[in-house]
């Protein structure tokens, strides 16, 4: 689940410093002063690997064939590539057609059963 985060002081409007970030994975704490993302910008959505593909997709203009030939991907992958990043992006919903989507990516374990429930809440 992808938190907003808030940039600007509630009381005057300022500019929000984070001070401190924790992960609760392996508890590693960072303090000190953080520039953060933006909950406005999309950065924080796609991993680098996946803003790599988005580039190569826009810089083929949206044809597949050229994005297969660049990345020496298959047709089918480069569906299935796209698919997952969309997914990533607010406003996408998922239908009943993608549910076994889901499902695969649970059995695969690229996706855990909190982020599977929550994609699928929002198919509503």
């Amino acid at each position: 689940m992808t938190t907003r985060m808030k940039t600007q002081c509630p009381v005057c409007n300022g500019k929000l410093l984070i001070k401190e970030m924790e992960c609760p994975d392996c508890n590693i704490t960072i303090k000190g002063n953080i520039e953060g993302i933006s909950s406005d910008s999309p950065q924080h959505l796609l991993n680098n690997e996946e803003w790599h593909f988005v580039i190569q997709f826009l810089l083929c203009e949206g044809n597949l064939k050229c994005l297969g030939e660049k990345l020496n991907k298959s047709y089918p992958t480069l569906k299935n590539k796209l698919q997952k990043i969309k997914e990533k992006l607010p406003g996408y919903e998922i239908d009943n057609d993608n549910v076994d989507n889901v499902l695969d990516l649970i059995e695969s374990g690229e996706m855990d059963l909190k982020q599977a429930l929550n994609k699928l809440k929002r198919r509503k």
